[in-house]
């Protein structure tokens, strides 16, 4: 029994590491290479296509050893004998579920407002395909009126008038395009700073939580 808890927790506080590890990384490397690389952008990818990538992957990483790490101290705790039921085994266990919490509440706001940019983002992408439908008609209708009996009348005014409306819409689009470019990396160069703000927190608590599992398990002995 004893050797059964022992391995256990080992698991728990090789897991409850290797979390803490990770966002420490996130902290010191990965969340500025994500800023660098929406500021770069040079694949063309949308900025806040970036971030969703680096979230789901952290969230896969961080939620296997989380919930492992929780399980195993949990587990510890509650099929220990009453001698052996250790506070810092409960402490151990809430550390990735506090640091869940605190992370979903301080960038609520954040996701939300990426649901509704992303949102806008297909709203626009419906006016362009209505914008480039429209364009296809009004080629349509010059074609028409080259054929019809009024060509010699109106040849000449209708291929103006075309070619200005055409130009118009394209420099139109040209400018709302870099509008919401600007607006995108905007909105995900903030969303950065406030996933490092949160994640410092995070890793406060993850240190703590993990200095408080190497002095539990130094006690047990």
């Amino acid at each position: 029994m004893g050797t059964c808890l022992a391995v256990i927790k080992i698991i728990g506080t090789t897991s409850l590491g290797i979390y803490t590890g990770t966002v420490f990384s996130n902290q010191l490397t990965s969340l500025d290479i994500l800023k660098k690389s929406i500021l770069r952008n040079t694949e063309n990818a949308k900025p806040l296509e970036i971030i969703k990538e680096h979230l789901t992957l952290n969230s896969i990483v961080l939620g296997i050893f989380g919930s492992l790490s929780t399980f195993a101290f949990q587990l510890s705790f509650f099929g220990a004998p009453v001698s052996l039921k250790h506070p810092y085994l409960i402490y151990s266990s809430l550390v990735f579920p506090i640091s869940a919490a605190i992370f979903i509440s301080l960038n609520c706001e954040d996701l939300i407002r990426l649901i509704n940019f992303e949102s806008l983002i297909l709203d626009s992408d419906k006016k362009e395909t209505k914008t480039k439908k429209a364009k296809k008609e009004k080629k349509q209708l010059r074609s028409d009126l080259d054929n019809s009996v009024y060509k010699d009348l109106g040849e000449s005014n209708s291929e103006e008038e075309g070619e200005e409306d055409l130009a118009a819409v394209e420099e139109d689009e040209e400018i709302n395009n870099e509008v919401e470019a600007h607006l995108e990396k905007a909105t995900a160069l903030k969303v950065v700073e406030n996933l490092k703000l949160s994640n410092s927190i995070v890793l406060g608590v993850s240190l703590t939580g993990l200095l408080i599992t190497a002095i539990g398990l130094y006690g047990d002995h």
